[in-house]
């Protein structure tokens, strides 16, 4: 089945959403968490100098880069670009998954209520980073 092919615009329909504000909905909780995680995880996974329009957006190389400094690629990462979150550290741990590979435990705050939201971030066998919610938290 082909979706249906919207009869506006996208700028006029985020005109009408600002115009009618009983068009808004709030997201819940579960929402806006795991917007975070995914929008992490692809962030996260943007390769530096691969943006054409921005070469210093994203992670260098995983292959050659010392866990300190992409402790703080990721700390200023998700500072710079992911407003929702106010980041206060990121801090190395044993990844369970590969000893030679690091873990990092991000911990923050939301910035709209200021709420804690901690989250774990590894490097996979594939050297992919993964975001996800700690363990314990689930």
């Amino acid at each position: 089945m082909i979706n249906e092919i919207p009869k506006k615009r996208l700028t006029e329909r985020l005109k009408d959403w600002d115009d009618n504000p009983n068009m808004r909905t709030d997201a819940s909780y579960y929402e806006v968490e795991n917007s975070i995680l995914n929008y992490l995880t692809k962030i996260l996974n943007i390769k530096k100098g691969s943006v054409l329009i921005y070469k210093e957006y994203g992670i260098p190389n995983l292959f050659n880069v010392e866990t300190s400094k992409l402790k703080n690629d990721i700390f200023e990462i998700i500072q710079k670009y992911e407003p929702r979150l106010k980041v206060e550290d990121v801090v190395t741990s044993s990844n369970n998954i590969d000893q030679f590979l690091p873990k990092f435990i991000i911990k923050a705050k939301l910035s709209s209520d200021n709420s804690d939201f901690n989250l774990d971030s590894y490097i996979d066998t594939d050297r992919k980073i993964e975001v996800d919610l700690p363990k314990d938290n689930i």
